[in-house]
């Protein structure tokens, strides 16, 4: 207690404020790697070209602090998950082009992990082990449930952050 009164009473005027921009300089390294350790976790690639999914899920995302990139094609997903990582990738079965399953396995191929969630008109027992049996996560309906996507995409999330830290 005695060293820390004279560090304290050595230190003056000029020693509070270098120790109060020590640490505040600290908070906004730690507060800048919680945001970018928060934005890859949540980060979703949705390929979708209908409007209205696409704005339900803008609402959802603002919502729940997703990071989420739209894109309307195969191609342009493909080529997004060569450029970023995606905790979440959300897959309409009605794209026309390429099927569903061509997509799942391409779009899962990279070394980051990711979970496939295909969007579908209908869901039946069936569709969900083709899902599983490509690698995907779920099957969820459309239109888009808030509850049902915000229970699935944060399940996901945490599955994907927590796949990210195995070694394999």
């Amino acid at each position: 207690m005695t060293g820390l009164r004279n560090r304290e009473a050595g230190s003056g005027a000029t020693g509070r404020p270098a120790v109060l921009a020590t640490i505040l300089r600290r908070f906004r390294n730690l507060t800048q790697r919680l945001e970018e350790v928060l934005r890859t976790e949540r980060t979703i690639l949705a390929v979708t070209p209908n409007s209205s999914e696409r704005a339900a899920l803008t609402l959802f995302s603002l919502e729940q602090c997703w990071h989420t990139r739209y894109c309307n094609t195969f191609e342009s997903a493909l080529e997004l998950r060569q450029q970023h990582s995606f905790a979440v990738i959300l897959y309409d079965r009605d794209l026309p082009g390429v099927k569903w399953e061509t997509a799942a396995t391409a779009l899962l191929e990279f070394q980051e992990p990711a979970c496939f969630i295909l969007l579908s008109d209908s869901i039946d027992g069936k569709l969900w082990r083709d899902v599983l049996d490509c690698g995907g996560y779920d099957v969820t309906r459309k239109p888009l449930n808030r509850d049902d996507l915000v229970r699935l995409i944060n399940g996901a999330c945490h599955l994907a952050s927590s796949i990210d830290c195995v070694e394999i």
